[in-house]
């Protein structure tokens, strides 16, 4: 079994489970979310390290904004 960094996951997540059924639209902003607002350190990380407090870490500087939720 692969051991998929966060990066890896979010990039196969997107295009085997979420790309093939959304609208174009909502592929952009699901794109550009992964791409711009998640943190190259915690795309770095393998799954089996991430923490709950590394998430926090990351979503922390988003504060309640929208991007927060996406």
């Amino acid at each position: 079994m692969k051991k998929y960094t966060l990066g890896e996951w979010l990039e196969e997540w997107f295009t085997v489970y979420k790309k093939p059924v959304l609208k174009p639209y909502s592929c952009r902003n699901i794109e550009s979310v992964i791409r711009l607002h998640v943190p190259d350190e915690l795309k770095s990380m393998k799954l089996s390290k991430i923490r709950a407090f590394d998430v926090e870490r990351a979503l922390a500087p988003l504060g309640n904004s929208r991007m927060r939720v996406y």
